[in-house]
């Protein structure tokens, strides 16, 4: 594990921020966090697959937050590395609500399930920082957009 994800060890915190639905920001320890959330990818909010990147950020923020004026689901960080970008890579529990006890990446792409969606949610799974497999957007969307 990288020194920045060392830093912050397992911490309980409200999500405070969704940036798209594999990485959000969560308050932890009187600072705020970005996590990624560890083994997955969803599709990114440009290029080929931006329509689907879209919704999949737009469903993580309507079920899990925050919302106006309410702090986001209470989400439980157990990290793993820091990635190139800052963030913490890590496995992520939902500690409340009806979710309670899942492993977010399975309540997202179940959440999706429920409305009929596709879940936004592919494996792809790291050691440490290094993709073991291709990333698994990759030139999917090109014909679906």
């Amino acid at each position: 594990m990288t020194p920045a994800a060392l830093a912050l060890a397992a911490c309980i915190g409200p999500v405070s921020h969704v940036v798209d639905a594999d990485t959000f920001d969560v308050a932890c320890d009187h600072a705020t966090v970005r996590i990624r959330l560890a083994d997955v990818d969803a599709p990114e909010m440009r290029g080929p697959c931006a329509a689907r990147g879209a919704a999949a950020a737009w469903l993580v923020r309507a079920e899990f937050g925050p919302w106006e004026g309410m702090a986001g689901i209470l989400a439980e960080i157990a990290p793993r590395y820091a990635d190139r970008w800052g963030r913490i890579v890590a496995n992520v529990t939902i500690r409340e609500g009806v979710w309670r006890g899942w492993d977010m990446a399975e309540a997202i792409n179940a959440a999706a399930e429920t409305l009929g969606a596709e879940p936004p949610l592919r494996p792809w799974p790291h050691n440490e920082g290094r993709a073991l497999a291709p990333n698994p957007w990759k030139g999917k969307c090109d014909a679906d957009e």
